[in-house]
């Protein structure tokens, strides 16, 4: 039996909990772009806040995943996957609200190896 994303998560890094949403949650994503990706977590559904932050490029909210992703089986190369990934601040950094809700304040380029 393979883990879950949300429970390879937590042993791993230690932190994270499921929580429900109480307001419209874009999908971050941090798990990969995954086909099965809800992208939206509406209010009264449940979500993994990772607890992750990066406040070196201004992510100063922990990433929040949609159930779909998080219960996904964990991709045995998901650390090979997120090495290839690095995070860029918004050009308009500090950001409105309004940007940090979209997502847009932070931007993940593939890198080439």
């Amino acid at each position: 039996m393979s883990l879950s994303n949300a429970e390879y998560h937590r042993q791993i890094e230690e932190k994270g909990e499921w929580r429900t949403a109480h307001r419209l949650i874009p999908c971050s994503r941090y798990f990969g772009d995954l086909a099965c990706c809800a992208r939206a977590i509406r209010p009264g559904q449940r979500y993994f806040d990772t607890k992750e932050t990066v406040p070196d490029a201004g992510i100063r909210q922990s990433f929040k995943v949609c159930g779909k992703c998080a219960n996904a089986p964990r991709s045995a190369n998901f650390l090979a996957d997120r090495a290839d990934i690095t995070i860029q601040q918004c050009a308009n950094f500090p950001c409105s609200e309004l940007c940090r809700q979209r997502g847009c304040h932070y931007l993940r380029i593939n890198v080439s190896r």
